[in-house]
C-alpha cells in the first residue's frame, strides 16, 4: 500500500494468522500513545503473492495527552527475509560439511596411528593422476610396498560413487 493507507485497507491485506497478534500490539500502541516496531506478512493486491512487512508506527498525542493519529511505514523486506534463509541454510550446510571434515580427519588420524603402530608409514598426501589406480600401484612398487585399502563395501556405494572410485580400487586389487 502506497501513500496513506486506512486501517481497513491495512487489515484487509494482513495475512489471516498474522492478524490477532498484529491488532493486538497496534491496540496496545495506541493505548499507551507509545512506538512500536514489528513484522507481518501482508497479500499484495497487485498480484496476491505474499510479501513480508517490517512496520514501524508511533502515536500522534493531543494537547490534552490522548492519541490523536498514528503515523508509520511499512517497508515490504520480503527479499531481506529470503537472502537471510538462503544465508542461514547455506551455514548449515557449511557447518554439517565441517563436522564431516572434522570426522573424516580424526579417521585419518586414526588410521595413521594404528599404521605407525605397525610400522607402517601412511601417506598423509594424495596420489592425483590420470588414472589413480595405476598410479597407486605405481607409487607402491616404487617403494617396495604394499598396498592395504580401507574402504566402504562395493555394494553400498552408490553407482556414481562406484564410477568414480571403482576403477580404482578395481585396479588396485587386481595389479
Amino acid at each position: 500500500l502506497e501513500g496513506q493507507a486506512s486501517y481497513k485497507d491495512w487489515r484487509a491485506r494482513v495475512l489471516p494468522e498474522d492478524l490477532a497478534a498484529q491488532e493486538s500490539r497496534l491496540a496496545h500502541t495506541i493505548s499507551t500513545c507509545g512506538r512500536d516496531q514489528r513484522e507481518f506478512r501482508i497479500v499484495r493486491a497487485s498480484d496476491h503473492a505474499v510479501r513480508v512487512i517490517q512496520a514501524a508506527e508511533m502515536v500522534v498525542v493531543g494537547a490534552e495527552g490522548q492519541a490523536v493519529r498514528m503515523v508509520g511505514i511499512n517497508v515490504d523486506i520480503t527479499e531481506r527475509k529470503q537472502a537471510e534463509q538462503e544465508i542461514s541454510k547455506l551455514n548449515a550446510d557449511l557447518e554439517n560439511r565441517a563436522a564431516e571434515l572434522t570426522a573424516a580427519n580424526q579417521e585419518l588420524d586414526e588410521a595413521i596411528a594404528i599404521g605407525n603402530s605397525y610400522g607402517i608409514r601412511v601417506l598423509d598426501r594424495l596420489v592425483r593422476a590420470r588414472s589413480a589406480g595405476a598410479a597407486i600401484v605405481e607409487e607402491a612398487e616404487r617403494r617396495g610396498t604394499e598396498i592395504i585399502v580401507i574402504g566402504t563395501p562395493r555394494k553400498s556405494l552408490t553407482a556414481s560413487q562406484r564410477a568414480v572410485f571403482g576403477r580404482t580400487v578395481d585396479h588396485v586389487l587386481r595389479n
